[in-house]
């Protein structure tokens, strides 16, 4: 049987990326005396489990996203099997892919370079869609965004004040308005969280408003919480 080597491993990258996206855990049913149901969401930490109660209207959408997850890693289970014996094919592919990739970030270093890119040493985190971007949060959101067929711009400049210019993580077009996303990553440092408040107050002076069409996504101590990223595309309607 003919076996598309290139495909499967491709697939694999893709499905594997969109796992980290995809909630751990289980969702478990409760009943109460009423015999009225409530839901909750089930992890396990250190050998404990911890549950975090789920709306009654949300409770659809976690039921997709963890059908989901057991979709994909059944189909990862099937690669895997449709690759076993083919290890030495898979191997020279993935040194084709490494080989491609590194001139892909040459050229679009020296690029962002010739356009002037902040900082483009530190776009390092290679997407799915095929570009780079600075941080694995920001790689987890710009696959995010890409599995669910969203056309967002990477640090696109929006100008806030005369001659000044800010470049906020993604930006979207939601029926016909801009709307823009930062990632904020290190809150608890205070120098951080000092300069983010200033930069709110310029988005703020050129109408650009959180909750309104800016939104800020939030990490503390390398935590990301996806579910919640998910729950805020989904309000103001990138992701449907």
């Amino acid at each position: 049987m003919y076996i598309n080597i290139k495909a499967l491993v491709d697939e694999m990258d893709a499905l594997h990326a969109e796992l980290e996206s995809l909630p751990e855990g289980c969702l478990v049913t409760h009943k109460r005396k009423n015999d009225k149901k409530y839901y909750g969401h089930q992890i396990t930490v250190n050998g404990k489990h911890k549950e975090k109660y789920i709306k009654l209207k949300d409770h659809p959408r976690w039921r997709m996203l963890f059908n989901r997850r057991t979709a994909v890693k059944r189909r990862l289970r099937e690669i895997y099997g449709l690759l076993k014996g083919h290890k030495r094919a898979v191997l020279k592919y993935r040194a084709l892919q490494q080989e491609a990739r590194a001139a892909m970030t040459r050229k679009l270093k020296a690029e962002a370079a010739l356009h002037g890119a902040f900082l483009p040493e530190e776009l390092v985190h290679y997407t799915s869609r095929g570009e780079f971007v600075r941080s694995k949060s920001e790689l987890n959101i710009a696959n995010y965004l890409h599995f669910h067929g969203v056309d967002y711009i990477y640090e696109m400049s929006v100008q806030v004040a005369k001659g000044k210019y800010l470049y906020p993580d993604f930006s979207v077009k939601v029926d016909g308005e801009w709307v823009y996303i930062e990632h904020l990553g290190k809150l608890e440092d205070p120098e951080y969280a000092a300069r983010w408040e200033e930069k709110k107050a310029l988005y703020a002076a050129a109408g650009i408003i959180e909750g309104v069409n800016l939104i800020c996504t939030r990490e503390y101590y390398g935590h990301l919480d996806m579910q919640e990223i998910d729950m805020q595309l989904r309000q103001h309607g990138i992701i449907r």
